[in-house]
């Protein structure tokens, strides 16, 4: 481990190395599965100390705009009905703009006062202040493994009391976000002691990286979920949650030296895990795979996921092999799994500057500061449009053509299909080598699912020796559900939680 890294996990986060026993075997008569946490920090961990429940796993996904939690009965593989799969609310009940199964992934500080989620958006929209920005996308932050962007503290911009490292304020968001999952549970009945089995998604890391990432991961999670019962309802009320009782919180959970443990026995289920998802972490892409690929048919299939969210793109290949009784079975090609980390967010920014620019828009300029701020606001929505309609011919003007002409833009749409070209050329030389020679199916999630240019990845390269298509990546028993347009969305946490993940090759 490089020298950063030990700065970051034995001064920051004091991990715990040493390998934990099997949960899934029956701890030894007087000894609990799990040492209790809350005696000796005085802090509520009855979260973390929580019994698990074997028969029901949720996934963790979180997402760097909206994170989403999707709870699955135990079955079997190839049986998946809408009985077993419960979306968790973990969004705003009913609010515009807002779905109920996706928590938004930010925080706003304003006036000794720290705003949460959909709060966060509100309340910095109606603030209006052009030199202000929400802390946001938790996943930057977990993929970067970077002590000295973790460290230091946050910019003005974010934290105008400048009392908050960035490790603060993620671990703050983290415990929002384990709130509402708690919340949930209960509203699914689940009692207050007790926990479905736990797997988190995670960014594609590369494999000298992994253990470093989840190490990381545990820790902050553990906290969170320290953070989510010590805190309980003030992360949501409307006065938003006062910054000295933050950081009190955040001092008191800090002095405890490792509470990674009790997590680490809800995730794992081998006493010596191989790979990442033994250790109950599953890359984005193969949790996609696992939601959107049903094994059972009579035929080898070669598939290739594309998950492009707000902060990074993932790319996997897959091969569903079939078998008896629907009991057939996936296999990832982990050569090919490569990871982009520009997506939506990087977009919207794109989108921001070229219409400041192609408008004329001066943040010097009083009479422009409002018109900014507001474009920044609605990003997302500017984005939509110019991408639908080719064209914004309202007070902002914008062609599509001359965005994806800007030279970062360009540059991005490059980096994305480069990486997607070299993990489709591994499933064409796959699938290739097959007696059946299937053709290789693409499968397009994620809230960038629909950009017409990710659209365009599906499109073979010259050398492809094998038919290449597009599917929807809607399995048919989503079909009848309420939330089944939000799958795209859902899809990782969806098949993170799965009983049966991809198998590695």
């Amino acid at each position: 481990m490089s020298k950063e890294r030990t700065s970051i996990f034995g001064r920051f986060l004091r991990p715990k190395p040493a390998e934990q026993p099997d949960p899934s075997q029956p701890a030894p008569a007087g000894v609990p599965r799990t040492a209790p946490t809350t005696a000796a920090s005085g802090l509520d961990c009855s979260l973390l100390d929580a019994e698990v429940d074997d028969n029901w796993t949720a996934c963790i996904d979180f997402g760097t705009a909206f994170s989403k939690i999707v709870m699955v009965r135990q079955h079997e593989t190839g049986a998946t009905t809408t009985e077993h799969v419960r979306p968790l609310q973990i969004g705003p009940a009913a609010m515009a703009g807002f779905s109920p199964l996706m928590c938004p992934s930010a925080l706003y500080v304003l006036q000794e006062r720290i705003h949460f989620g959909e709060r966060a958006y509100i309340v910095h929209a109606n603030h209006g202040a052009n030199t202000r920005q929400r802390f946001e996308s938790p996943k930057h932050y977990i993929s970067a493994l970077n002590q000295q962007l973790l460290e230091t503290p946050a910019s003005d911009a974010e934290d105008p009391t400048q009392r908050f490292t960035r490790a603060q304020l993620l671990l703050l968001l983290l415990g929002f976000i384990i709130f509402r999952f708690d919340r949930a549970l209960r509203a699914e009945k689940f009692p207050k002691d007790r926990l479905p089995r736990l797997r988190i998604a995670r960014p594609a890391w590369k494999r000298e990286f992994e253990r470093d990432g989840e190490i990381l991961l545990l820790d902050l999670l553990a906290r969170a979920m320290i953070l989510a019962r010590e805190i309980g309802e003030r992360y949501d009320t409307s006065d938003g949650l006062p910054v000295d009782l933050a950081l009190s919180a955040l001092k008191a959970v800090g002095k405890i030296g490792e509470p990674a443990a009790n997590l680490q026995a809800k995730l794992i289920r081998a006493a010596t895990p191989n790979d990442c998802i033994e250790r109950g972490f599953v890359p984005e892409a193969t949790a996609v795979a696992a939601a959107a690929i049903r094994p059972e048919q009579n035929k080898q299939r070669v598939f290739v996921i594309a998950d492009i969210g707000a902060g990074t793109s993932d790319f996997g290949a897959f091969i569903a092999v079939p078998g008896r009784d629907r009991k057939g079975r996936i296999g990832e090609y982990s050569k090919a799994r490569r990871i982009e980390e520009r997506a939506g967010n990087f977009l919207d920014s794109q989108v921001v500057s070229y219409l400041i620019k192609k408008n004329g828009l001066n943040a010097g300029l009083p009479s422009d500061v409002g018109t900014i701020a507001a474009l920044k606001r609605e990003a997302r929505r500017y984005k939509e449009e110019l991408f639908r309609d080719q064209e914004l011919d309202g007070p902002l003007r914008g062609e599509l053509r001359e965005l994806l002409a800007e030279p970062e833009m360009a540059a991005f749409v490059n980096a994305l299909r480069g990486k997607f070209g070299e993990t489709l050329q591994v499933a064409c030389t796959e699938a290739a080598g097959l007696q059946q020679r299937p053709p290789v199916r693409i499968l397009l999630t994620g809230g960038g699912a629909e950009l017409p240019f990710v659209r365009g990845l599906a499109a073979p390269p010259e050398q492809v020796r094998v038919p290449v298509i597009e599917e929807n990546p809607t399995p048919p028993w989503v079909a009848g559900t309420n939330w089944n347009v939000a799958f795209r969305q859902l899809a990782v946490a969806v098949g993170g939680a799965m009983p049966s993940l991809p198998e590695q090759k």
